[in-house]
C-alpha cells in the first residue's frame, strides 16, 4: 500500500542532494520501500517522481484514481523521507463533468540532468490531452503541470478543462487567493457553488491566481499545498495566441480550477458572470487548435498559508511577532479586509513570515478562542509586533479511567471547540469544523490520555459518559484567569450487562480516508472512551488493519479491530451512470505493496461485479451503506435513490418489474447487485435516512431477500461520536473471530441503538431466527441509563405496525401475537431527547431497532415470505 515519501528515500537519501528519479515502481523496487504518509496511495505499477526534496506519485491506468479509473492523475504528493504526505487526488475533468474523464493511453518517464518528468497522454472525443509532471533538479519545493488539450479531430465541443481536488470534510483547508487584485481574495471564506449548476458556479466563481490548502498538523509532520495558477493561452492551429481565461470554484468537498478553452466575446475574462457563462455554449476548438495550462504546485512543511506564501515571496522582508501561544493562528489581510495570508506561531509562541512592505491588519486566534487585533505598518525584520493573548487557564484531567467528557459554556461563556484550527473556514457562509473539532474530551485510560485542556476564563458543565450500557455523571466549574485546576469528576457507574452480545461499530473512518484528517490514535481513543467492542475499519478505497494501533495505546484487552474497507464511487459513466454509491467489505485482506493496499476497483463497475470480486477471495460481509441519506435521485451516495443508472428502487413494486429490474439482473458470475448482505438503515445521526431507508428493508423482507439491518455512526471526525449508534451482536463467548463475527452479522443476530438496551424473544427465538407455530408471545425487556429517554416500543409484522405501548423508563412488555401465515417480527423503541442526554448526544434521538425474529406458522420447516402487499 502506501509507498511514497520514505519509500524513495531509498532513492533519494538527503533533501540537500538533487538526485533525479523517474520510474515505474516495480515489485523489486517496492521490497525495500516505505511508508510515505497518512494519505500516500502508490503500488507497484504506479510511477514515481523525485528531485531529493519533494516526491510525487501519478497512478497508472491499470489502476483507479478518485473518480475514474482511467489513471494518470497525481495521486501522492510530499517530501522526500518526512511521512508527511496528505494529498488526495489531482482529477483532470473535460467540461466541467464527472461522466467526461480522460482516457490514458500512455505513461513515460523522462529523466535529464537538470529535471525528472512523467507524461500521460489521453483522448477523449477527438481530445488529445497530454500532462507534463516535472520536478526541477533547482527549483526544490515545486512540482510544474503544463497540460496540452489539443484538437486531432472531430468530437463533442470542448469549452473547458478544470482539475479537482477533493477534501471533503474539510481534510484540507482551502484558502483562495488573488495576488494581483487582492480585493478578489476571498481566503478562507468561500461563497460555494455546484459545477453541475451555471447559476450556482456564477455566485461561486472566484478569479484567484493561488489556491493553498492546508494540511493538519496532527497526521504527523505539516504540510500545505499551494496550487499557482501561472495561466492559460487559446493558441489556434494558425499560431495566433490568445490568453485564455481561467476559473476556480471551491465547495465543501472540493475545489476545481482550470480555464475556458478561448476568451469570451464579451464581458470580462477576469470576473466571469453569468453573461460570460452563457458564451460557453459556443466554444469550442477545431482542428489544430490548443488550449496550454501551466501550474506549479507548491508545498511547504508548516500547516499554515504561509509557508506557501513565503516560497512566492522569497525576496521579501520578514514580519516578527509574538502571541504568547502556541499553534495560535494569525490572520493577515489588507487594511480594506481582503485576505493575503496566514502564519502559526511556534512553540514558544512567536511567528515569522515573508510580506512585501505595507499596512496590514493582523488577527490573532489562541487554540482557546480568544482572538487580538492590531494594523501594521510592515516596513522592515527590525519591528517585532506584539500580539499577546489573553492567559488562558488548564484544566487537569481524570486520569486511569475511560470516559467521554463533554463540556458546555454556561452564564455567556462559549462553548469550547477544542481542536479547531482557528482557520475560519467557511463554504457558502457555513462553518466546515476541522477533523479534530469538537466540544468532547475523549479517554481511553491509557497513560496516553490527554493530561489537560485549555480553556478560556468562564463556566462550564462538564459531563461525564461510556456508552448506553452506563450511567452519566457531571458537574459545573468556574475557572479563573490563569489559574489551573484539576477536573474532579466520577467515572459513569456501569449499570447493565449485556451478557452474550457485543457492541460493534461497522463503518469508521480516520486519517487513513482521504476525506478525514483525524489520527487513527484518536479515533481508537474516542471508540475505546464510548466503551465500544468491535471497531470495524473501513477507510475509503484502501485497506488499514487497526490492530497495530490497537495495541500501541495499550487497549487490545478491550477493543477488537477488524480489517474492512469502504467502497466509494464518484465516476458516472461505463456500467454506473449514476456512480453505485457506497459499501463496506469486512474482513478483507491488506495486500502492502498493492495499489491502496488492495481495495477492490469500482468505479465504472455495477455493485454485481464488485461483489463478484471480493468472493472470489472469501466470503466478506458485504454491506450497503447509507442507501436514502436524502433524497436527491442525483445523490452519490445513495445508492437506493438511482440504483447506479439514474432510476431510484421503489418499494412498493416487485424486484423483477420496472425501474428494480436492475437490482435484479445477474452478471455471467450469476451475482446480482442486490446480493449485499447488510444494509445500513442507521448513519450518524440521520433519522429521517433510517425512515427511508426501513421501507426498501421491508421491501426487501416481505419478497424474501433477507438482509441484516445495521446501525453504525459512519465517523470521520470528532464532532461526529464513533459507535453511536452502534450494533449489539450474539456472540459465543471467548476470543473473537473476524469470520464468525461476520456470519452473526449476516445471520441477522443483531439490534441497533443510539441508547435504549433491548433483549427480544418470541417464545424461545431471538434475533435473527426462526419461531415456530401460528401463536407466541413476544418478550420484549427494555433497559435505559436514566440519562437515555424513552416514550413509546412498537411491533411490526411484516412492516407494519401490530402494537405501541408508552414507556416512561425500563420496561418488561409481553405481546401476545397470532400469525396467520408465515411472517416476521420487528421492534422500535424511541424517546424524545431531552436533557444530559441532548447535551451529550446532539442531533441523535434515543432509539433502538431490532432485525427481525422470523415466524414459521403452518411449521411446514420453512419460512415463506410474505409478499408484497
Amino acid at each position: 500500500m502506501r509507498i511514497l515519501l520514505l519509500l524513495l528515500a531509498l532513492l533519494l537519501p538527503i533533501e540537500g542532494h538533487a538526485q533525479l528519479v523517474a520510474e515505474q515502481i516495480t515489485a523489486s523496487r517496492y521490497d525495500a520501500l516505505q511508508v510515505g504518509g497518512p494519505d500516500a496511495v502508490a503500488g507497484i505499477g504506479d510511477w514515481v517522481l523525485g528531485n531529493g526534496s519533494l516526491c510525487a506519485a501519478i497512478s497508472d491506468p491499470a489502476h483507479e484514481s478518485s473518480l475514474s479509473n482511467e489513471g494518470g492523475v497525481l495521486i501522492d504528493l510530499g517530501h522526500c523521507g518526512r511521512n508527511d504526505d496528505q494529498w488526495t487526488t489531482l482529477q483532470p475533468l473535460v467540461n466541467l463533468s464527472q461522466s467526461e474523464i480522460v482516457t490514458i493511453s500512455e505513461v513515460r518517464a523522462e529523466l535529464s540532468d537538470t529535471d525528472a518528468k512523467i507524461i500521460t497522454v489521453g483522448n477523449r472525443d477527438g481530445i488529445e490531452i497530454e500532462s507534463t509532471y516535472t520536478l526541477d533538479a533547482n527549483e526544490r519545493h515545486a512540482l510544474s503541470i503544463t497540460t496540452r488539450i489539443t484538437r486531432r479531430e472531430e468530437g463533442e465541443r470542448f469549452f473547458a478543462y478544470g482539475t479537482a481536488v477533493l477534501h471533503p470534510s474539510g481534510a484540507l483547508r482551502a484558502f483562495t487567493s488573488n495576488r494581483h487584485t487582492p480585493s478578489h481574495s476571498v481566503g478562507f471564506d468561500h461563497p460555494g457553488g455546484d459545477p453541475a449548476s451555471v447559476l450556482s458556479m456564477v455566485s461561486a466563481l472566484v478569479p484567484s491566481d493561488l489556491i493553498v490548502w492546508v494540511g493538519s498538523g496532527k497526521m504527523g509532520p505539516p504540510i500545505s499545498y499551494g496550487l499557482d495558477l501561472i495561466g492559460a493561452v487559446r493558441r489556434d492551429a494558425d499560431g495566433r495566441e490568445r490568453l485564455a481565461p481561467g476559473f476556480s470554484v471551491t465547495g465543501e468537498s472540493f475545489t476545481l480550477s482550470g480555464a475556458f478553452s478561448q476568451p469570451f466575446w464579451l464581458g470580462s475574462d477576469e470576473d466571469p458572470g453569468l453573461l460570460e457563462l452563457a458564451q460557453t455554449l459556443f466554444m469550442n476548438l477545431e482542428i489544430g487548435d490548443s488550449l496550454i495550462l501551466k501550474r506549479k504546485i507548491w508545498v511547504g512543511k508548516q500547516a499554515d498559508v504561509a509557508s506557501i506564501t513565503d516560497q512566492l515571496w522569497a525576496n521579501e522582508p520578514i514580519l516578527s511577532g509574538r502571541v504568547g501561544q502556541r499553534e495560535a493562528v494569525i490572520h493577515v489581510s489588507s487594511e480594506q479586509g481582503a485576505p493575503i495570508t496566514t502564519v502559526r506561531t511556534n512553540e514558544t509562541g512567536e511567528f515569522q513570515l515573508r510580506l512585501p512592505q505595507g499596512r496590514y491588519a493582523l488577527q490573532a486566534r489562541g487554540f482557546d478562542g480568544a482572538e487580538t487585533r492590531r494594523v501594521v505598518e510592515h516596513r522592515g525584520p527590525e519591528e517585532v509586533v506584539d500580539l499577546a493573548l489573553e492567559p488562558a487557564t488548564r484544566l487537569h484531567l481524570p486520569r486511569g479511567q475511560p470516559m467521554r467528557l463533554v463540556f458546555l459554556g454556561e452564564n455567556g461563556t462559549p462553548t469550547p471547540r477544542f481542536g479547531a484550527d482557528q482557520f475560519g473556514l467557511k463554504v457558502g457562509g457555513t462553518p466546515i469544523p476541522a477533523s479534530l473539532e469538537t466540544n468532547d474530551v475523549s479517554l481511553a485510560g491509557v497513560p496516553g490520555d490527554p493530561a489537560h485542556v485549555v480553556l478560556r476564563p468562564g463556566n462550564y458543565r462538564v459531563f461525564a459518559v461510556l456508552g448506553p450500557e452506563h450511567g452519566l455523571t457531571e458537574t459545573r466549574i468556574e475557572l479563573r484567569a490563569g489559574e489551573d485546576m484539576d477536573l474532579v469528576l466520577a467515572p459513569p457507574p456501569h449499570l447493565f450487562e449485556t451478557p452474550g452480545w457485543v457492541s460493534a461499530d461497522l463503518h469508521v473512518h480516520s486519517g487513513w480516508s482521504f476525506d478525514s484528517a483525524l489520527p487513527q490514535e484518536g479515533q481508537l481513543r474516542a471508540f475505546a472512551a464510548a466503551a465500544g467492542e468491535i471497531l470495524v475499519a473501513t477507510e475509503h478505497d484502501r485497506t488499514v488493519d487497526p490492530r497495530p494501533a490497537i495495541q500501541a495505546l495499550g487497549l487490545a484487552d478491550r477493543l477488537h479491530g477488524v480489517t474492512g474497507v469502504e467502497i466509494t464511487t464518484t465516476f458516472r459513466g461505463a456500467d454506473t451512470p449514476a456512480t453505485s454509491g457506497h459499501a463496506n467489505a469486512f474482513p478483507v485482506r491488506v495486500e502492502p505493496t498493492a495499489y491502496r493496499g488492495g481495495a477492490p476497483l469500482a468505479e465504472g463497475r455495477r455493485w454485481r461485479d464488485v461483489w463478484a470480486e471480493l468472493r472470489e477471495e472469501g466470503t466478506p460481509l458485504l454491506q450497503l451503506n447509507h442507501p436514502r441519506s436524502n433524497t436527491n435521485p442525483d445523490d452519490d451516495e445513495s445508492f437506493l435513490n438511482h440504483l447506479g443508472v439514474g432510476v431510484g428502487y421503489d418499494p412498493g413494486q416487485p424486484l423483477g418489474t420496472g425501474n428494480n429490474r436492475v437490482l435484479s439482473e445477474r452478471g455471467a458470475h450469476g451475482l446480482r447487485d442486490l446480493d449485499f448482505d447488510a444494509i445500513e438503515l442507521m448513519n450518524g445521526n440521520n433519522h429521517p435516512g433510517y425512515l427511508r431507508g426501513r421501507a426498501d428493508w421491508f421491501s426487501f423482507l416481505l419478497q424474501g431477500e433477507k438482509r441484516t439491518a445495521t446501525a453504525n455512526s459512519d465517523s470521520h471526525r470528532l464532532g461526529v461520536p464513533v459507535a453511536v449508534p452502534r450494533n449489539y451482536v450474539r456472540l459465543p463467548d471467548g476470543p473473537i473471530e473476524d469470520d464468525v463475527f461476520a456470519d452473526a452479522v449476516r445471520a441477522g443476530a443483531s439490534w441497533g441503538t443510539t441508547g435504549p438496551l433491548l433483549d427480544i424473544h418470541l417464545g424461545a427465538a431471538g434475533l435473527g431466527e426462526v419461531h415456530r407455530g401460528s401463536d407466541g408471545e413476544l418478550r420484549v425487556r427494555i433497559d435505559t441509563a436514566p440519562w437515555v429517554p424513552v416514550a413509546e416500543a412498537r411491533v411490526y409484522v411484516n412492516g407494519v405496525l401490530a402494537e405501541r405501548r408508552p414507556l416512561e423508563g425500563p420496561a418488561e412488555l409481553l405481546f401476545p401475537l397470532h400469525f396467520p401465515s408465515d411472517a416476521f417480527v420487528t421492534i422500535e423503541v424511541e424517546g424524545k431527547p431531552s436533557g444530559a442526554y441532548a447535551a451529550v448526544l446532539p442531533g441523535f434521538i434515543p432509539f433502538a431497532f431490532t432485525n427481525p425474529i422470523y415466524v414459521d406458522a403452518d411449521r411446514d420447516g420453512r419460512w415463506t415470505a410474505p409478499g408484497l402487499p
